[in-house]
């Protein structure tokens, strides 16, 4: 997440400096190399005309009041044609210590890539290709784990942790085969999920995370 959302933070820095330069008749005295920062005002105020970015905005937010009930933690920015359209902040950076998120919590620093793969964390995953991006598109392909605990949670009365579930990718014998290739196909699987929260807890106990919490 922390990756995307300094993608867009910095698509946006891209926009004003793009913005300035081709405006630059405009909205730059030469004489004293200020920027008519009025004049852009001016322009951003017609892209949020365009896209109806207040409406949306109302919209996320409602979206995020659920999400937030549900028991989301985080920081949201969303932009659309390098203009923020929503950006807020949820619960705790530091639940310890009570630090509450903001837009410049600092979580892994790039550590966890879009394009990283499973295996970058937990090596003996046995799956090739499957990287973060995939898994929070639902394009993995990987198979449900579910259908493997049922039985174990009704003898155990007891829910796999998400180390339970890498643990079992990584020893299963056959393994067991994946619906499709990753990045071939769209299937909502709580899989990704599990994976995703069991490479966020390897990133903390190598100190990507933790390291970054403190500061």
């Amino acid at each position: 997440m922390r990756a995307s959302k300094l993608f867009l933070c910095l698509s946006i820095a891209s926009f004003f400096l793009i913005l300035s330069c081709q405006n630059s008749s405009n909205n730059t005295n030469w004489l004293t190399g200020k920027v008519d920062s009025a004049a852009i005002r001016k322009k951003i105020e017609k892209i949020r005309k365009e896209i109806n970015a207040d409406k949306k905005a109302k919209e996320i937010e409602q979206v995020m009041i659920k999400k937030v009930f549900e028991g989301f933690n985080g920081s949201v920015l969303i932009a659309q044609k390098d203009v923020v359209v929503f950006e807020d902040s949820y619960g705790y950076a530091n639940f310890e210590d009570t630090i509450k998120n903001t837009p410049d919590s600092k979580f892994q620093q790039g550590k966890i890539g879009l394009d990283n793969t499973v295996k970058d964390y937990y090596p003996n995953f046995p799956y090739d290709g499957v990287t973060i991006r995939s898994l929070l598109c639902h394009r993995s392909g990987l198979p449900f784990y579910q259908y493997t605990f049922d039985k174990f949670v009704r003898q155990n009365d007891k829910y796999p942790s998400n180390q339970d579930i890498m643990a079992w990718f990584a020893s299963a014998s056959p393994t067991p085969p994946m619906f499709n290739l990753p990045d071939h196909f769209f299937s909502y699987n709580n899989t990704n999920y599990a994976i995703l929260a069991a490479i966020i807890s390897a990133a903390w106990h190598e100190g990507f995370i933790c390291d970054n919490l403190k500061e």
